[in-house]
């Protein structure tokens, strides 16, 4: 019994060394990339949202006309489900004992680390998903716009290539600048990406390109300035690894999106979370878990992706 209310005691000096760690490369996990929401309570097994479309257009009518156009919303109810991510770690009963005579604190480590795997466990479901468990991920949304790019790529050894690493810098700023404007005419505006996510090598290779020519302007630079300039353009730009391959085929994939909460979300309920020391044989085992029901879509057209790069 003195071991257990000891470990007890020293386990939630390690929770809270766990709380303070952060892991600032995870952006999906740490909310950088999709707005995490945990409204859904985490002992819930599942649950559900309503996606709702609004359809009618107003017409001039002539004098004694009945011909009154009316509108209507349509309904669409989705289901989601929370799943549990779950690792742990354990403590053997002679470390328990050394730390409890010498007066000193379990190591933080093995917490640190669990919660780390928990931690890219959630940003890794964040991008894929689970089809298997039914979760969404980024990447795999059903109902988003994509788009090929096309095969005009006649530099650096290619030919016809859809890649960027075959094009100029004047195909390339057409090309974004003409995929923004699309996602923006689909929707009369009422859609406006804020944020254009790409692969890290296609990332640096707009960072590294001159434009205009002659200039000291990268592309980059060019396209980030005169897009904010633009009050339905894009603000930001930014890199993600996790794109290359993640398109059909194998094909690099950049997505462009909103960041609001009322257009998409990753529903977290439980972050994470250790369960009470269980006892197992001569050591002390600690499990965690997080609880999630993935990426929730709620606006199909603020999301558009591009394949091919």
């Amino acid at each position: 019994m003195p071991n257990s209310i000891f470990f007890r005691d020293q386990l939630e000096y390690v929770m809270n060394l766990v709380v303070k760690e952060e892991f600032p490369d995870l952006m999906m996990s740490n909310g950088m990339l999709v707005p995490i929401t945990n409204q859904v309570d985490y002992r819930a097994e599942t649950f559900s949202y309503t996606l709702m479309t609004a359809v009618g257009e107003a017409k001039i009518l002539s004098n004694g006309a009945q011909d009154v156009p009316l509108v209507n919303n349509y309904v669409q109810k989705k289901m989601g489900i929370i799943r549990t991510l779950v690792d742990g770690y354990e403590i053997t009963l002679e470390d328990l004992e050394a730390a409890q005579y010498a007066g000193v604190n379990i190591s933080a480590e093995l917490a640190i680390t669990a919660r780390r795997v928990i931690e890219e466990g959630l940003d890794r479901l964040g991008y894929v998903g689970a089809a298997e468990n039914g979760l969404l991920g980024l990447f795999n949304l059903p109902n988003v716009t994509r788009e090929t790019a096309p095969n005009n790529g006649n530099s650096n050894g290619g030919t016809n290539s859809t890649r960027w690493i075959h094009k100029t810098a004047d195909q390339l700023y057409l090309e974004i600048t003409s995929f923004l404007t699309r996602m923006r005419q689909a929707t009369r505006s009422i859609e406006k990406p804020e944020i254009l996510l790409i692969p890290q090598a296609q990332y640096d290779r707009i960072s590294e390109l001159v434009f205009p020519a002659n200039t000291d302007n990268t592309l980059l630079k060019f396209i980030l300035e005169t897009q904010r300039a633009n009050p339905s353009g894009i603000k930001e730009i930014l890199p993600c690894e996790m794109l290359a391959g993640a398109g059909t085929g194998g094909s690099d994939l950049m997505i462009a999106y909103q960041k609001n909460v009322n257009k998409i979300r990753y529903e977290i309920p439980l972050d994470f979370e250790q369960r009470p020391p269980q006892e197992v044989t001569f050591s002390n085992r600690v499990v965690c878990r997080a609880r999630t029901g993935g990426i929730v879509p709620l606006k199909f057209m603020s999301i558009r992706m591009y394949e091919g790069l």
